[in-house]
C-alpha cells in the first residue's frame, strides 16, 4: 500500500518543514512540524498487521528527546533512527530492548548525537503482524535544549540467566503471569513457588518496575510476563527440554535446519551456510560459517538476536518475515522467520 505523505502540525519550535519521508510498502510517513512556543507533540494513529508509521522530525545535536508510546496492543514498539537512516538501517534505539537511551519498555530518553532529520517508526512485533492484529497507539514526543536525567532503577543486564526459579511468594500463594509487563494486564497463568521457567528477556516498564517475559519449559507457546522481584537465577533442570519437541535434526548434523542466508561482511554481500538449533518459539542458536571458515554463533530469544561470540554489539531490525542482524559495523545477516520458528 502506498499512501501520500501528509503534513502533521503539532507542538514545538525546533523543526522546519520539508518533504515527507520516502514511502515503502505498508508504511505511512509524516513530517512533524512544531509551532513556536512548544516542546512536545502527541501523535495518534492505528496500524494493522505489517503496517507501520514513520514520523520524521528535525533536531540539533545536543538537544534532548523523550518519547513514550502507549498502545492498545502490547506487541507495538518503535525504533528511533538517526539522520540519514530509516527502516531497514540500524536504529539508534529500539523500544523493546533496554539500552543507554531506553530506560524502560516503549520509552526513549537521551541527548541527540547529530543535527538533522530523525525518524520514529511505530510497528507491531512480527508475531502480531503475521496474525493481522490491530493496534491503536499514542506517541508522545518532546525535544528540549538541555540534557535529560535518566531515572534510576536496576539495569537490565545482557548476562541475565536463561532460566528463573519462582521465589519470594507467601506460603501457598502462586505467582501471576500476565499478558503484559504490569499488573494492569490480565492474568494468563499462575506458577507455584520453586517452579523453573525459561527467561525470554527483561525490561523496565513505564513505571520503572522490572518485568521479565517467561514461559514454562516444554511449553514454548505459553508466554507471559512476571515481576522480576519473584525471579531468582536458576540452572536448566536435568533433561530440560532445550530441544523443541518434534523438530527433527537434519541427518548427520546436530542442527534442526541447515541452508544458506544472505550475509554482508566487510561490505561484500554473499550467501553463507548456516545451521540452527531451535528450542521453541523463536529461541535458538544460529551458527553461520563465515568466509575463511570461521563460525559466528548468534543466540536468539523469541526471534530476537541477544548475543553472539563476537565482542562487538548486536542489534536486530525487522522487515516482514525477516530479521536483519547487525554485529558491529562490518557484519550483517538476513535471517528468515522460518529459520528460527520452523515451518
Amino acid at each position: 500500500m502506498k499512501t501520500p505523505s501528509r503534513i502533521v502540525t503539532l507542538i514545538a519550535a525546533i523543526l522546519i518543514g520539508g518533504a515527507a519521508a520516502a514511502q515503502v510498502s505498508e508504511t505511512r510517513a509524516y513530517r512533524v512540524q512544531f509551532p513556536a512556543g512548544s516542546t512536545g507533540a502527541t501523535l495518534r494513529d492505528t496500524i494493522t498487521g505489517y503496517e507501520s508509521v514513520v514520523y520524521r522530525l528535525s533536531a540539533r545535536a545536543g538537544q534532548a528527546m523523550t518519547i513514550t508510546l502507549s498502545a492498545s496492543n502490547s506487541s507495538t514498539y518503535f525504533n528511533v533512527y538517526g539522520p540519514g537512516r530509516g527502516p531497514g538501517d540500524r536504529a539508534l534505539a529500539t523500544s523493546d530492548i533496554m539500552g543507554p537511551m531506553v530506560p524502560g519498555l516503549n520509552r526513549f530518553q537521551g541527548q541527540l548525537p547529530e543535527t538533522g532529520d530523525y525518524r520514529i517508526s511505530v510497528y507491531q512485533f512480527r508475531s502480531a503482524a503475521r496474525r493481522g492484529e490491530r493496534s491503536s497507539f499514542t506517541l508522545q514526543v518532546n525535544i528540549t535544549g538541555g540534557a535529560v536525567q535518566l531515572p534510576g532503577g536496576p539495569p537490565v543486564a545482557n548476562g541475565d540467566p536463561a532460566f528463573w526459579r519462582i521465589t519470594g511468594l507467601t506460603p501457598g500463594d502462586r505467582l501471576n503471569v500476565r499478558s503484559g509487563p504490569s499488573t494492569s494486564y490480565r492474568v494468563i497463568d499462575r506458577l507455584a513457588s520453586g517452579e523453573i521457567v525459561r527467561n525470554r528477556g527483561c525490561s523496565l516498564n513505564p513505571s520503572g518496575t522490572r518485568w521479565c517475559q517467561i514461559n514454562r519449559i516444554g511449553q514454548p507457546g505459553n508466554t507471559g510476563w512476571a515481576s522480576a522481584r519473584y525471579l531468582t537465577a536458576a540452572r536448566e533442570p536435568a533433561g530440560g527440554a532445550t530441544q523443541l519437541p518434534g523438530d527433527a535434526l537434519v541427518p548427520g548434523t546436530g542442527f534442526n535446519a541447515t541452508g544458506q542466508i544472505s550475509c554482508t561482511i566487510d561490505g561484500r554481500t554473499r550467501q553463507c551456510n548456516f545451521g540452527v538449533v531451535r528450542r521453541g518459539n523463536g529461541d535458538g542458536t544460529l551458527t553461520i560459517t563465515m568466509p575463511g571458515g570461521a563460525r559466528r554463533n548468534i543466540e536468539f530469544l523469541a526471534g530476537r538476536p541477544v548475543s553472539s561470540n563476537s565482542p562487538a554489539g548486536i542489534f536486530g531490525e525487522w522487515s516482514g518475515d525477516d530479521v536483519t542482524v547487525f554485529i558491529g559495523t562490518y557484519e550483517r545477516y538476513v535471517v528468515p522467520n522460518a529459520v528460527l520458528f520452523g515451518g
